[in-house]
């Protein structure tokens, strides 16, 4: 499942982004799920949030500072270091090998991959 999440502009509209979370776990609930995409959420409200999904942090920003992509006229930040984006898995023993090509900048989020062991 491939998905791009709702990006709040203020903090109260993070409730949105939260329920559209919570929808994929529900249409996860009983299979087996890799999902992948910008969820709109940093780590610490991942985790917070977060019931269903294996993760391990890849210790490695998907959008950075130095980016320059991350500053156009509809991408303005205000601390553009955090991970956002990510390739999870909602079985434990699918472990996921999550790597983030940085520098390399096509976006303003840097590339992903997640490489599964089946």
């Amino acid at each position: 499942m491939n998905t791009q999440l709702y990006a709040p502009e203020k903090s109260y509209q993070m409730k949105i982004t939260v329920s559209h979370f919570r929808e994929i776990e529900k249409a996860s609930s009983g299979k087996r799920v890799i999902l992948s995409g910008d969820l709109n959420l940093e780590e610490y409200e991942f985790s917070k949030i977060n019931k269903t999904f294996y993760y391990k942090s890849p210790l490695n920003f998907t959008i950075a500072k130095k980016n320059p992509y991350c500053y156009s006229r509809f991408n303005k930040p205000n601390d553009a270091n955090k991970i956002i984006d990510y390739v999870i898995s909602n079985e434990k023993n699918i472990p996921v090998e999550f790597k983030v090509y940085n520098p390399v900048a096509f976006s303003d989020h840097y590339s992903l991959k997640g490489t599964f062991e089946i």
